[in-house]
């Protein structure tokens, strides 16, 4: 993958689910990582799981919904704060430092306007991390 962006998508679930994740990944991975965490809350989860659900489209990838009890069972503990107690920083995943920025995803935009600031200051900062790790 040399001149190439890999992005893997984690989705939060279990007492350690990030870090068992982590502990997954290939050690190749992890030394080249940095972490953009989306941060939603679970309500704002939830809402978005009942908004996208659409009956006429239920066969449908992006129309799906998960009911309430199984996104507590499963979504509804997140062991990010845990791991990554600041809003930007290193974690050790493996015995790597792992730079990591915590971007707010709420409230809800479509819009490039707010979207491309938003996702322009969490990756700078990741990127200013990164920077210091070399």
């Amino acid at each position: 993958l040399n001149g190439k962006t890999l992005i893997v998508e984690f989705a939060r679930g279990g007492e350690h689910g990030y870090a068992d994740a982590l502990s997954q990944l290939s050690p190749k991975i992890v030394k080249r990582a940095v972490i953009l965490y989306v941060n939603v809350s679970f309500e704002e989860s939830w809402r978005r799981n009942v908004a996208r659900y659409d009956e006429k489209r239920k066969s449908g990838l992006l129309t799906h919904s998960v009911p309430r009890a199984e996104m507590e069972a499963t979504y509804g503990i997140d062991d990010w704060f845990g791991i990554a107690p600041h809003q930007n920083g290193t974690i050790t995943a493996q015995g790597i430092s792992v730079p990591y920025v915590t971007m707010n995803n709420e409230p809800e935009s479509k819009d490039p306007q707010v979207l491309g600031p938003r996702y322009a200051a969490a990756l700078n900062a990741v990127y200013s991390v990164w920077k210091e790790k070399r």
